[in-house]
Parts: structure tokens; sequence; C-alpha cells
């Protein structure tokens, strides 16, 4: 089965020129984006599906390994590199009165590549 990229699934993309945002982005502009000096972009995701994932990996140049850890769900907060590039793991709570039906805090497991100088993806 082939999967297909739903808009829903990006949140927002946005680049940012010396810390400035300069417009939103479209995925298959990542890439010439990136060759801009002082410039990155920011990349919010929600449920990505292999497809996008795929899409993601090409235009950041991100290793096999970090987008096979980013399609596994629910792990353990970590920081793994991966050549250039750093993949962490975070657990953050979701600032509601929404709580389980265990009576306990929400907590989203969120994932976040960067290389530190170019770009930031969530």
């Amino acid at each position: 089965m082939i999967d297909t990229i739903d808009n829903r699934m990006i949140m927002k993309c946005v680049a940012y020129q010396n810390g400035v945002s300069i417009g939103d982005v479209t995925i298959e502009d990542i890439s010439e984006v990136l060759k801009q000096e002082k410039t990155f972009v920011w990349l919010g995701l929600r449920e990505a599906n292999n497809e996008l994932l795929a899409k993601i990996q090409q235009e950041f140049g991100l290793h096999d390994l970090a987008i096979e850890d980013a399609c596994a769900a629910h792990q353990r907060p970590k920081i793994e590199e991966y050549g250039e590039s750093l993949f962490m793991v975070l657990h953050t709570p979701i600032l509601r009165e929404v709580r389980s039906s265990l009576g306990k805090p929400i907590f989203s497991w969120d994932h976040v590549f960067c290389d530190g100088q170019t770009w930031l993806f969530e």
C-alpha cells in the first residue's frame, strides 16, 4: 500500500533568515531554501506517514536511522547523534485541564532533528 501526503499532517513550515521569518515554505522547496546563508526551516508535523517522512528525509538530508527512530512511537526521552545531526525525543506536557482516565497529566512525544546551524525540524 502506498501512503499519500495529507496536508493536514503539516502544521507549519516556515523559513527564517537572520532570526526573522521570511515566510512559509513548501516541503518540496526546503532543500533550496536551506542553501541560503544564515537560514533555517522550522517544520511542525502531526502523525506523519512514511511517504512524508521519506520526502522530509530527502529535503533535509537526514540519516536513515534517524527516520527509522522517528517512526517508533512512545520512546523514552533521549538524544541520538547521527553524523552531523541530532535526533531528540522529548516528553512535553499538554497544557490543558484534560487528564488521562487514570487522573494523570497527559504528555506528548515530540521528535526533534537539528544540526545546530541551519535547520530545526519537529
